[in-house]
């Protein structure tokens, strides 16, 4: 068994989860970079909880990421 599923077993819930919620950040996060958006994570994670910007650019860009993670069930 690969040792990163031995270490993820040993975790609690709460810690995996909060990986969890971190890794799916940052993999949106990228795929936006990747697409020429600079939607910083911190952004992404305010959006998630309903904290969006009130500068019409950024909250356009944190939109974008949180209808993706919601409409993907996370």
């Amino acid at each position: 068994m690969p040792r990163a599923t031995l270490w993820l077993a040993a975790c609690t819930p709460l810690i995996q989860q909060g990986i969890g919620d971190l890794v799916r950040s940052m993999n949106c996060y990228y795929s936006n970079l990747i697409e020429g958006h600079h939607t910083h994570p911190i952004d992404i994670d305010r959006a998630l909880a309903g904290d969006y910007s009130a500068e019409p650019k950024k909250r356009n860009l944190q939109l974008e990421p949180a209808r993706t993670l919601m409409c993907s069930g996370r």
